[in-house]
């Protein structure tokens, strides 16, 4: 008798895989003046919206260095000559990150459901850990049902990344 093998992927779902979990580099030199544009395509292309998201993040911990992203705007920016010990690590220029508004710089929260629902593993791996500063916080301490979609989506997303093998 014909024993049953697994089927393996089609050639389109691995190349949609492919697709899902290539690298972006996003070359933007301030993202506040191409906000409208990167938003768009992060939209429609989980990958790119991945990518945006690490930017975010990174200006998040540039923002830190001064006081705030709330204060990272241009004229701070050139007033420290574009220095920053957090930038220095992450090579990237704080004028990459200046002038984000509060909400711009927290839509990224949106962009990695996006891309982890989506396929992007990297993205699946790291919903946690990226979104935990948004759900610890006093306002969702008092929400419980929010903290429990969370740690849902989490997992969830952790079994989806260790299964693709990551």
């Amino acid at each position: 008798s014909e024993q049953t093998r697994p089927s393996r992927p089609t050639q389109a779902r691995s190349s949609n895989a492919e697709y899902l979990n290539r690298k972006v580099d996003i070359t933007s030199t301030n993202l506040a003046k191409d906000w409208a544009q990167l938003q768009d395509t992060a939209k429609t292309d989980p990958a790119f919206a991945y990518a945006l998201i690490l930017l975010l993040h990174k200006c998040k911990m540039v923002a830190n260095d001064f006081g705030g992203i709330e204060n990272l705007n241009s004229a701070t920016v050139a007033a420290n000559q574009n220095v920053s010990p957090s930038a220095e690590i992450l090579k990237i220029k704080p004028s990459v990150c200046a002038d984000l508004t509060p909400a711009q710089h927290m839509a990224y929260v949106d962009m990695i459901e996006f891309a982890a629902a989506s396929g992007v593993v990297e993205a699946q791996a790291s919903y946690s850990n990226l979104v935990a500063p948004t759900i610890l916080t006093d306002e969702s301490i008092k929400n419980p049902k929010r903290i429990e979609e969370y740690r849902a989506k989490s997992m969830r997303y952790y079994h989806s990344a260790a299964q693709s093998g990551y």
